[in-house]
């Protein structure tokens, strides 16, 4: 079960790359995706009052230093979605970007730090965190789910938009 990936050459021709996985990733494997995951830099913002501060997912504080809200979402360094929340007269589009940065704050306050380390994944928003969350159990099968959506998302990801 390896995923392909089909790419066009300069000259037209056409080769793939495969993205080689073990069928269970061992320990050596999720020790180094879950070291990546927390040393992944994001932008910390709080909600609450739009307070803003670049970290990385281990150094994450829970709580917001200005006001002392939890509803802290971690959003990549360079998602300026978050200035969407200041605005009035929202379109559908930006209304449901907002609802994705409240739903990505509330997975923060329920998992902490946890819950940063997910969505620090390459292409994983609030609603893969979500069901990545709620079903692990521990931290391996967590980590496990999360190389399982970072390799979907590699896969997928030129056939979006």
């Amino acid at each position: 079960n390896v995923p392909f990936i089909t790419s066009i050459g300069k000259a037209g021709e056409r080769y793939s790359l495969s993205l080689m996985t073990p069928k269970r990733a061992d320990k050596t494997i999720l020790d180094g995706l879950k070291k990546r995951l927390m040393k992944t830099n994001i932008r910390e913002y709080c909600i609450n009052c739009g307070w803003s501060s670049k970290t990385t997912a281990e150094n994450m504080s829970l709580k917001c230093p200005k006001c002392t809200s939890q509803m802290l979402a971690v959003l990549g360094l360079y998602d300026e979605s978050y200035k969407l929340l200041k605005r009035r007269n929202l379109t559908k589009e930006e209304k449901k970007e907002t609802r994705k940065i409240a739903k990505n704050a509330g997975l923060i306050v329920s998992y902490g730090k946890k819950g940063a380390m997910v969505m620090a994944g390459r292409g994983i928003g609030p609603d893969t965190a979500s069901r990545i969350l709620r079903i692990g159990k521990d931290e391996i099968s967590t980590l496990r789910d999360v190389l399982e959506a970072e390799i979907n998302y590699a896969r997928t990801k030129r056939f979006w938009d």
